[in-house]
């Protein structure tokens, strides 16, 4: 099945924000779930080999995983000095008004090339590979080459069938599940979910666009091969780790080089 190139709904500019806040808090709380339990090991490994000391979100929306997921970071690598910004295009609104320990959000509007910049620290994106066309991600994997920032990302959307995205008419039931325990409460996010079903058609179009926009292992290691060959010192991994006993697959690259790296700034998010 071929790759399609399209913006998803939530993606577009006429989204009104509360209902791209609202799925991404959704988003937020399925990856506490423990869909990228095997990616805190590649992270944690990046920065130990590396020896950076922040975590840089990009394209985190909600980012209500990024505290626990450091937290389990922390433990792997037996250092509590470790902390992480995260970083969005579209910052949420509410994200930032709470902050955890260890963790800022940036409240400027953020694409990823500019938060890799910007940003000293290994590179991480769960769940956003897919946002991006062929273009959009060698111009990213430049960027981190170029300011020899390691990154990490991970995605499990997939663009099979009867694995994937035939499965997606079950996304609506899981946020009916789900909704009642994310907080912040909101009478309009009930609104839109159970009364005017706003939500669960916005779940089903993008979560069925997002696996039609998936890309392969191959196809990413294509364009990493291109990032390579103009940054001989920079070097990517790409493969996919199974999930839920094999009935679904997440796809990664990580990505490091040598030892300097371009300015940037940690625990700056403003």
């Amino acid at each position: 099945m071929k790759r399609i190139r399209c913006r998803e709904l939530h993606e577009r500019a006429w989204c009104p924000s509360i209902f791209r806040d609202f799925l991404t808090d959704f988003l937020s709380c399925v990856w506490k779930s423990g869909v990228y339990t095997n990616a805190l090991d590649m992270i944690a490994e990046q920065m130990k080999k590396t020896g950076k000391k922040q975590m840089v979100d990009l394209c985190s929306g909600r980012g209500e995983y990024v505290p626990a997921f450091l937290a389990k970071i922390r433990k792997k690598n037996e250092c509590g000095d470790l902390h992480a910004v995260q970083t969005d295009l579209y910052p949420h609104r509410v994200a930032f008004e709470k902050p955890a320990e260890g963790v800022e959000y940036c409240r400027e509007s953020l694409c990823a090339e500019d938060a890799i910049k910007k940003f000293d620290g290994v590179a991480v994106m769960f769940s956003a590979l897919h946002h991006f066309d062929e273009e959009d991600l060698e111009r990213i994997f430049r960027t981190a080459a170029e300011c020899n920032r390691p990154i990490a990302f991970f995605d499990v959307s997939q663009r099979r069938f009867f694995r994937d995205i035939l499965p997606n008419i079950g996304l609506p039931v899981l946020l009916f599940l789900f909704t009642p325990f994310i907080r912040p409460w909101s009478f309009r996010r009930f609104l839109y979910t159970y009364l005017i079903p706003v939500m669960p058609v916005l779940i089903l179009a993008d979560g069925t666009l997002s696996r039609l926009k998936a890309y392969k292992p191959s196809e990413i290691r294509a364009i990493a091969a291109e990032v390579e060959k103009a940054y001989p010192g920079y070097r990517f991994e790409v493969g996919r780790y199974p999930l839920l006993f094999h009935l679904q697959d997440v796809t990664y690259i990580v990505g490091s080089g040598r030892t300097e790296s371009c300015s940037g700034n940690e625990r700056n998010p403003e």
